[in-house]
């Protein structure tokens, strides 16, 4: 009964973390599926945001195909770029906490920005700069030529590869996301460290299905709509860019999901406040 009880807790009894691999797998369709609705209609609204915003500064997802044609237009301005790189981020934002309210809390859709979106917007830039950062100092180190100091090469091979495996960790450590959008202390890595280590070929295994479904659905849309010769080419781009900015954003969904499932037994567990 004992052993029952704690399995049914998520904790073995080594006091480990166990995240059921199958119900981390279909939780994000099973949440999906029990808000359907909502979904379908949050997903549609922030993917017609994108599209007004990217061809309206000629950012259209056939631009970068490098493919034009009559009934709009590409540009290669960097002012046009970064609005539309912030409308996304920003976009993403408003997404993202509609997406956990309304399946994770039962809440309703609130169109109005608020301050917790100005907050995501923030958050997201920082784990998009450790991606940078990561980049940057595995780069460093594959350029970077030998000296002859064997010191000065050891030293410098240490400070590199501990910037990359700190930003590893916070990488990782992505469910800590989930604990930034329930407002409270996200920066909690003595609780999710070791739990999603210890989970880490599961949370893998999620993350690689998924990976792949939505890769084969980037695939199709893009194959689809480029080669379309039933509508006029305005009508491609457009619906085009919609379809692909739909894909994003269930993408996204699945992934809030997949931490929100981590969260309840990485957090639940340990009744964190």
């Amino acid at each position: 009964m004992n052993d029952l009880k704690q399995f049914q807790n998520g904790v073995n009894e080594d006091g480990e973390v166990v995240i059921p691999f199958i119900g981390g797998l279909t939780y994000p369709v099973r949440q999906i599926d029990g808000h359907i609705k909502g979904f379908l209609w949050l997903t549609f609204v922030a993917a017609l945001f994108n599209v007004v915003i990217s061809s309206f500064l000629g950012r259209n997802f056939l631009c970068g195909l490098g493919i034009e044609g009559p009934g709009f237009y590409c540009s290669a301005n960097v002012l046009a770029l970064g609005g539309s790189v912030l409308a996304f981020i920003g976009g993403l934002a408003w997404y993202i906490n509609r997406w956990y309210s309304i399946s994770e809390s039962g809440g309703e859709i609130v169109y109005k920005l608020n301050l917790k979106d100005v907050k995501t917007v923030g958050f997201i830039l920082f784990y998009l700069g450790l991606w940078a950062v990561a980049g940057w100092a595995a780069y460093s180190l594959n350029i970077r030529k030998p000296v002859e100091d064997w010191r000065e090469e050891l030293l410098f091979f240490f400070v590199f590869t501990m910037i990359i495996l700190a930003v590893f960790v916070l990488l990782v450590n992505s469910v800590l996301f989930i604990r930034f959008l329930q407002g409270k202390k996200w920066l909690n890595l003595r609780c999710s460290f070791w739990p999603v280590f210890d989970n880490l070929y599961k949370i893998l295994g999620w993350f690689l299905f998924y990976f792949l479904v939505f890769a084969y659905f980037f695939r199709s849309v893009t194959v689809f709509w480029v080669q379309n010769e039933w509508f006029p080419f305005w009508v491609n781009s457009l619906a085009g860019e919609f379809c692909f900015y739909f894909v994003i954003y269930a993408s996204v969904a699945v992934f809030i999901s997949s931490l929100a499932y981590q969260a309840k037994y990485i957090f639940g567990n340990r009744r964190q406040k």
